[in-house]
């Protein structure tokens, strides 16, 4: 099940590598790194994304952004210690963001398998992807409701979050 912020990181995604405006150079994108964790414990497999704060993607087709245009989004996923480093799409793989004021989401999930449920017949060649759960609360989840900010400046960046179950 994708939520919202699922699509709208991939629209943004697709957007970039459409664009091409920046093929062949990399952005100056500056390192982020951080630790994830949930009611103090580390949290692995959690997807990290810092959405620029001036982000927008209206319903309107008319005031959409043009391709070549759209905020670059950056984003990364947690070890098993909640460790991430941070990527964007027209900056090199694990290098981080560029430099401005983002707001923070994070979402893990888990496939949800009926008692007694063979795994291996949920991932394979079903119509429907299986059902899913998220471990982290929805506040995280959703770029208007997450309490996380970020402001990535020039130099080495750290971010550190603590989820709470019952934030």
């Amino acid at each position: 099940m994708m939520t919202r912020i699922h699509i709208l990181l991939l629209v943004v995604l697709v957007f970039g590598m459409i664009s091409g405006c920046t093929k062949g150079r990399d952005l100056p994108v500056q390192f982020v790194e951080g630790i994830v964790t949930l009611d103090g414990e580390p949290l692995a497999g959690a997807n990290v994304a810092f959405i620029p704060k001036d982000f927008s993607l209206s319903a309107d087709p008319a005031n959409r952004p043009k391709l070549g245009t759209v905020p670059e989004v950056a984003g990364g996923s947690t070890d098993a210690q909640g460790q991430y480093l941070l990527g964007s799409v027209h900056g090199k793989p694990g290098k981080g963001a560029l430099v401005g004021d983002y707001v923070v989401t994070i979402a893990k999930s888990e496939l949800i398998r009926p008692p007694g449920a063979d795994p291996a017949s949920q991932e394979e060649g079903g119509s429907a992807p299986p059902p899913s759960r998220y471990i982290t609360p929805k506040i995280y989840i959703d770029r208007t409701t997450t309490p996380f900010t970020a402001t990535v400046v020039k130099g080495k960046n750290k971010f550190d979050f603590d989820l709470k179950s019952k934030p």
